[in-house]
């Protein structure tokens, strides 16, 4: 992937995106109707994505920049040149862990995010 993540005026590229896990919870309304064996349903149209992301920095000082940039409680852009279809415009929800790999020479950052409008 060739990720990028702006927001507040910086730009974060990490050199892989690790992991992109992304979910919805249906809002549909089921209703128990008194002698009607099937339930009712009111449709409608699912929430927000919401999710975990998992970003690979070769750089620590890029690693440690892009850690404190998504701790300022800011919305965010991510985009994706090569899959549009992940692109989104989210805010960081739960935790947010910066890891350094086993090899020590590069770092991992994990969050989880919830997409706004």
């Amino acid at each position: 992937m060739s990720a990028t993540i702006t927001g507040s005026g910086e730009t974060i590229r990490p050199d892989l995106v690790m992991e992109y896990r992304t979910e919805r919870v249906s809002r549909n309304v089921y209703h128990q109707v008194i002698g009607k064996a099937e339930q009712d349903v009111s449709l409608e149209v699912d929430g927000k994505r919401y999710g975990n992301l998992r970003l690979f920095f070769s750089s620590k000082v890029e690693a440690f920049a892009a850690y404190a940039a998504l701790a300022l409680g800011l919305p965010y852009e991510f985009a994706d040149s090569e899959l549009p279809e992940v692109g989104m415009r989210f805010a960081r929800d739960g935790r947010m862990t910066l890891e350094l790999t086993e090899n020590r020479r590069h770092w991992i950052i994990e969050m989880e995010y919830r997409e706004v409008t």
